[in-house]
């Protein structure tokens, strides 16, 4: 009985061990390929990486496919970012199990791919489960290329987007071409008009209705900062100095030529009356990083026209970069770079200088000088006529809009000015005195 039932669980057994025994042929074949495959030389190996991984399957194959893939997993981390592995999860586990679908019977399918070895180290069977151990030798640089081109991305992008942003850099470049048609003969003064007034003693004063205080030396106008009034030729003799009323003014044409071309360039336009103590208002979308605001001023009836240029600020910079065409709209910088000088001379009667000096007024509305000679003193007077809390502009006629006792500041830059004034005190010795038939008033680049 017992004897019968020995011969019983050997015939139940004949067929597992079978199974196994081919599943076993099966990775000797493997093995044996793999042994060819190590010994193939490949001149145009680089670099070769060794990695032991574990697979699992219901078959020796699955299992070896298995194993290769996590192989091929653990290479990918070395060259591809944690952001890329994620983003493009799908697709490189498609392209692993697409490398390792080549661990076949015939393995000579792969022998020119990025596996370049494959064995197996080990076998266990748990089940229907198998688990195996490999070695896999894996061509990095051929690897790497592959899983690469799966990560990247491309999009078609319209030629129309490319058309509209060249066609936008073409306008912007054109309005900047316009802007410096009428700044840059502004700021080299080619368009303000210089006129020179009766020259009366400094103690007799009444040009522009200001006046000398006697006693207690300073001239005063009826409307203006009294501190800076006090300052103008405090040093000066009331009966030995003269004062000559000059105007700077801005050509009418220019006017007229700098308002049509404005109105035609700029995006957005606001116009209003001055105000005492109040800014000259904004515009909404104002960047300050890229847009530029050019305003005029009409002394006359004190009212301002604002333009805004979008995008032009950051483009001006650009070009400058690239082209060496920049087009100087900050009034506020470079003053002495930009700006040309006021020339004064005294001529004699043959029209000779018998005294000359340059002068630049970019900070301050009043400047004094002395020599042995000459003492002068420039007195810029308010251009606003009617009420006087507009500061006194200097001759370029471009400059910053300011106001008396404005807790503001500066409340606009890049102003153009149509008009300014300026008292200018001179105090001669004798000698020179004797000298002078004419007086010459002229603006000199730097």
């Amino acid at each position: 009985m017992i004897f019968n039932l020995l011969i019983l669980i050997f015939v139940c057994l004949i067929p597992t061990s079978k199974a196994v025994e081919n599943e076993i042929n099966k990775k000797d074949e493997i093995r044996s390929e793999s042994t060819f495959l190590s010994k193939s030389n490949d001149l145009n190996e680089k670099i070769i990486k060794t990695v032991t991984a574990s697979g699992f399957g219901k078959s020796i194959e699955a299992a070896s496919q298995n194993a290769a893939e996590n192989a091929l997993t653990q290479v990918v981390g070395s060259f591809i970012d944690a952001e890329t592995l994620i983003k493009k999860r799908r697709e490189i586990q498609e392209g692993v199990i697409s490398k390792t679908k080549v661990i076949k019977k015939d393995i000579k399918d792969y022998s020119q791919g990025s596996i370049k070895y494959f064995e197996i180290l080990n076998i266990q069977e748990n089940g229907s489960i198998f688990s195996i151990t490999a070695r896999v030798d894996v061509r990095i640089e051929d690897f790497k290329s592959y899983i690469k081109e799966l990560a990247s991305d491309t999009r078609e992008i319209s030629s129309g987007l490319f058309a509209s942003i060249k066609t936008d850099e073409d306008n912007i470049e054109n309005k900047l071409d316009l802007l410096g048609k009428f700044l840059n003969p502004l700021i080299s003064a080619e368009v303000i008009k210089i006129s020179i007034g009766e020259a009366q003693r400094l103690n007799d004063l009444s040009a522009f209705n200001c006046r000398y205080i006697y006693e207690d030396k300073y001239i005063s106008c009826p409307t203006g900062n009294k501190n800076e009034n006090r300052l103008g030729a405090r040093k000066m003799s009331p009966k030995g100095s003269i004062v000559i009323p000059i105007t700077f003014d801005l050509d009418e044409d220019f006017k007229r030529n700098s308002l049509n071309i404005l109105d035609n360039i700029s995006d957005q336009k606001i116009s209003s009356s001055i105000q005492y103590k109040k800014s000259l208002g904004g515009f909404e979308n104002y960047d300050q990083e890229n847009d530029y605001i050019i305003t005029l001023v009409n002394s006359k009836n004190n009212t301002f026209t604002s333009y805004l240029l979008s995008d032009a600020r950051e483009y001006n910079q650009k070009r400058d970069n690239i082209k060496r065409k920049t087009i100087p709209v900050l009034s506020h910088r470079y003053c002495n770079d930009y700006f040309p000088r006021i020339k004064l001379s005294f001529l004699d009667k043959n029209k000779q200088p018998a005294w000359e000096q340059k002068f630049q007024h970019c900070n301050g509305s009043f400047t004094e000088t002395s020599d042995k000679q000459l003492s002068v003193s420039f007195f810029y007077v308010s251009p606003d006529k009617n009420n006087g809390f507009i500061d006194p502009i200097y001759s370029k006629l471009y400059g910053n809009l300011r106001m008396y006792y404005s807790q503001m500041g500066s409340l606009s830059k890049n102003v153009i000015f149509d008009h300014s004034r300026l008292l200018l005190v001179i105090e001669p010795e004798e000698d020179l005195l004797n000298k002078i038939s004419e007086i010459k008033l002229e603006y000199v680049s730097n």
